[in-house]
């Protein structure tokens, strides 16, 4: 008879701060998707308490701010996400959008930011690309955007792309 390794979970807490940094109070609503599957699924049925290691994309959502998408690996028994959010509420009838993928670039990845700007009206979505160069914006209600990597001040990459479930990968140089 086959024996299946026995399968290793872990925990996510997430650390919540406003754009000044100060730290926000309260319980986020958290939704897990897979990570090879950009977010037009349903969420995941799994709690921040007892993942399966794995790689995930998750919103993170709390009332008086807009949701953040961020990347997340679990590979430990505790695991900690920083998210920084915006003040602000969604309101939207549309279909909302994600861009995600990789960023390459020669060197470190520490950062880096990917923004997304609706050619078209107002809004968009920004993300920090984590050590791995995967990054993830969502929330996007146009899908048609300007697609800029920032590093600090500077704009490294620009590109207008299509907001699909396919994965993007940036080049850049440092």
């Amino acid at each position: 008879m086959l024996e299946l390794p026995p399968r290793e979970f872990g925990a996510l807490e997430v650390k919540m701060y406003d754009v000044a940094g100060a730290p926000i109070n309260g319980v986020p609503e958290l939704d897990f998707f897979r990570a090879d599957a950009l977010r037009h699924q349903t969420p995941l049925a799994v709690t921040a308490n007892r993942l399966p290691f794995g790689e995930y994309y998750v919103r993170v959502r709390t009332p008086w701010f807009h949701s953040s998408w961020q990347y997340v690996a679990i590979a430990r028994a505790r695991e900690t996400l920083r998210v920084h959010l915006t003040l602000g509420a969604e309101c939207s009838r549309n279909r909302l959008y994600g861009i995600g993928g990789f960023v390459r670039a020669d060197g470190d990845l520490s950062g880096l930011w990917v923004k997304a700007v609706p050619l078209r009206g107002n809004g968009g979505s920004e993300a920090q690309v984590d050590s791995k160069g995967r990054f993830s914006v969502g929330a996007l209600e146009a899908r048609e955007n300007i697609l800029l990597v920032m590093d600090g001040n500077r704009v490294v990459h620009q590109s207008v792309v299509t907001a699909t479930d396919t994965e993007f990968e940036i080049r850049v140089k440092r």
